[in-house]
């Protein structure tokens, strides 16, 4: 039996190691898109006694007024209250009672009103105990709207 060699590596560097830095960057902001859809969806659970939940997946929340009434000139079954949507780079809030209030709109705060992109989608990418009280505050006052136009 011959007895076994072992060869000595070079002393070269060591190869880069081959992860891509922006598939980290991706899933590490996924994760976070997910505890920011994770923790508004218990503040919507409240108000499903009096409206119905229409779409309840990990990535899709919406809850509609199942009223049927007349909006905007046009007979409706159902008016959307709001969906939460877990896009690729942000949780998208839709909430209709803003677009239907202007009044609303205007009452919104500084760090809500930076995340309102169009006329009723929020851009959520991050989360923090004061945004949680001022979307509490924000559906409170989307919920009272309804009650105020009978649309529940």
């Amino acid at each position: 039996m011959q007895p076994v060699r072992f060869t000595t590596l070079s002393a070269t560097k060591p190869p880069k190691p081959s992860v891509n830095k922006s598939v980290d960057t991706a899933v590490h902001s996924r994760y976070n898109l997910n505890i920011v859809f994770n923790t508004i969806t218990p503040l919507l659970i409240a108000y499903e006694p009096r409206l119905k939940l229409n779409t309840n997946y990990c990535t899709r929340y919406d809850l509609f007024s199942e009223k049927e009434n007349t909006l905007f000139g046009r007979r409706r079954k159902d008016i959307p209250f709001l969906s939460l949507v877990l896009q690729k780079n942000y949780v998208g809030l839709y909430f209709m009672p803003v677009y239907f209030d202007p009044e609303l709109k205007k009452s919104l705060s500084n760090t809500l009103r930076v995340m309102l992109k169009g006329k009723s989608c929020f851009h959520l990418t991050h989360i923090d105990d004061a945004l949680v009280r001022q979307l509490k505050s924000l559906l409170r006052a989307g919920y009272k709207l309804y009650q105020k136009n009978d649309w529940l």
